[in-house]
């Protein structure tokens, strides 16, 4: 768990990067790079996840192939060890089904444009961009998804 100090420099240090996010001027340079800077740590947290992943499973199986074998019908190791344990359905099931439903939105807000004025119709992303012209409204949406993305980092560390 992260002390408090710790989660006020986290605080800090995301509101900081949602507000150089927030100033820049969309499809530049500047916002590409501002932007693509969160992909460092990114990459690197999942890096490390990775390796100390398959660390702790080697470990498990004391580094050997033999993981899963049957010797005389019983397994060497149990399954639980042998394999580490992915994602379940039920937990994927209310991202998919979320995710579907906001491209059905999106899609059928997108086609139904077409036949008609585009402000009678608008796509989540033309609500997104009339709403972030604010570089207040826009750092709190990148705050935002930050937090989330923390969230789910978090709580896929602690299952």
């Amino acid at each position: 768990m992260v002390r408090t100090g710790k989660w006020v420099g986290l605080v800090a240090l995301g509101a900081l990067y949602s507000w150089l996010v927030a100033i820049t001027r969309p499809f530049t340079i500047a916002a590409d790079v501002t932007v693509a800077i969160a992909f460092v740590p990114f990459v690197l947290l999942v890096t490390g996840r990775l390796i100390a992943g398959s660390r702790i499973a080697r470990s498990r199986i004391g580094g050997s192939r033999i993981a899963g074998s049957r010797i005389a019908g019983q397994s060497i190791l149990p399954s639980s060890e042998a394999q580490p344990a992915g994602p379940s359905w039920s937990d994927l099931r209310s991202w998919v089904l979320g995710l579907a439903l906001l491209a059905a939105v999106e899609l059928t807000s997108y086609f139904a444009g077409f036949s008609g004025d585009r402000h009678d119709f608008p796509t989540l992303s033309s609500l997104y961009d009339e709403v972030a012209r604010s570089h207040v409204v826009k750092g709190l949406f990148v705050f935002g998804w930050l937090a989330l993305g923390w969230g789910l980092f978090a709580w896929r560390q602690a299952s």
